[in-house]
Formats: C-alpha cells, structure tokens, sequence
C-alpha cells in the first residue's frame, strides 16, 4: 500500500489496489477535511439539528402550500440520509441544507424551523 502525503502535515489519504482515496487537509491547522476541503459537522450533533428540524417543520406543516412541504420533505430525508453515511460528502450536505433553507425562507422567515435550517446550513458550510 502506497501512502499519498500531504507535505505540510503528514498522511492524508493512501493508495491500495485499484482504489485510491485521498482527504485534502487544510495546510497549518492540524485538522483532517473530507473529499472538497471542508471538514464535515459531527453526525451527532447535525442529526440532533435534523431531529429538531423535523419536529418544527411538523408544526407548521399546515402553513406551507403542500407541494413546498412535499420538497421540503425529500430535502431533509436526503440530508438525514448523507449524514448518516460512514463518510458524508459536506458538498451534498450543504447542497440539502441549502435547498431546505431556502424553501423555508421562501414560505416565509418567520416560521419556526428556518432559524434551525440556517444554522444546519452554517454548521455545514463550515461557520
């Protein structure tokens, strides 16, 4: 097995067989990034968010015309999804947390559920 390093910090990914993986790390901070240099949230506590999310949006549910709560329901169950992958890809992450936010600024900015969907958004957009 070939090891790939990263100049600046050591190890960051190896080679093996006909299957390569490779982690970016960001150079001078010590810390390990996953596939497109932006560290993924801890699953825990993004899977918390989307409890928390999904237990908002079912309060309001009714205020949201019912093709909104029918996207806004395949974009959280993606979410969830990718998060509970072993190595969830943060671009797909912020990919869903976006399309969530933004249905729910849409339907209005005074609903519950999209302060807790614009923090999923900055925790995995990184800040």
């Amino acid at each position: 097995m070939a090891e790939v390093r990263n100049t600046f910090k050591g190890p960051v990914g190896s080679v093996s067989g006909d299957h390569a993986k490779v982690n970016i790390g960001n150079v001078g901070d010590g810390t390990g990034t996953v596939n497109d240099g932006v560290a993924a949230p801890e699953v825990p506590a993004l899977l918390e968010l989307i409890e928390q999310l999904r237990a908002e949006i079912a309060q309001v549910r009714a205020e949201l015309p019912e093709r909104d709560a029918a996207e806004l329901d395949t974009a959280v169950a993606q979410l969830e999804e990718e998060a509970r992958l072993p190595e969830p890809q943060p671009s797909r992450l912020r990919r869903f947390a976006r399309t969530v936010r933004d249905i729910l600024a849409d339907a209005g900015e005074t609903l519950a559920p999209f302060g807790t969907a614009v923090g999923i958004y900055s925790a995995v957009a990184g800040g």
